[in-house]
């Protein structure tokens, strides 16, 4: 059975500034499709006004379209999840969350690209945002275990003993 914990306060800090940056990543996309919706509706505006025409205006009116779509999916999909008051990081901000000691059973993404994912004995599948903490995480060893109401499940390292 898994036993409570509470995160340290270096712990806490690395975790919300993990989510900052997811929160920075997931923006720059959105400013990106915004961005490049609107410096590609230029090509478009100069084949209705008759100056433009021809095969790279037409390229850049597909790259406007896909621009667009991304934007308008960004928005729809992710804005609440990222921002939003049940998002990790306003539910980790307000102190929302329980912790738990829990057992690796098997860790992934361990070629040093995101995600890097880690599953316990239980099957319960946790994000470990922090390349320095995952790599630190023992399989078979333990690790803190975050859980927020929202459904989101991060791992931290636990330097209490690398031992269940």
């Amino acid at each position: 059975m898994n036993t409570q914990v509470n995160l340290t306060e270096s712990q806490y800090q690395h975790l919300l500034e993990a989510l900052d940056e997811e929160r920075s990543k997931f923006m720059n996309l959105l400013y990106f499709s915004v961005g490049g919706s609107i410096l590609l509706l230029i090509p478009g505006i100069m084949v209705l006004t008759g100056r433009g025409g021809g095969f790279y205006v037409s390229i850049a009116g597909v790259l406007w379209l896909l621009c667009v779509v991304m934007a308008v999916v960004l928005l729809i999909t992710g804005y609440q999840k990222k921002f939003g008051s049940n998002c990790p990081h306003s539910q980790l901000k307000n102190r929302n969350y329980t912790c738990e000691r829990i057992h690796v059973a098997t860790k992934s993404g361990a070629e040093g690209r995101p995600p890097y994912l880690l599953t316990d004995v239980m099957g319960n599948q946790f994000v470990c945002p922090i390349y320095m903490e995952f790599k630190y995480i023992r399989q078979g060893g333990s690790a803190i275990g975050v859980f927020f109401p929202s459904g989101g499940r991060y791992a931290v390292h636990d330097p209490s003993g690398d031992t269940y």
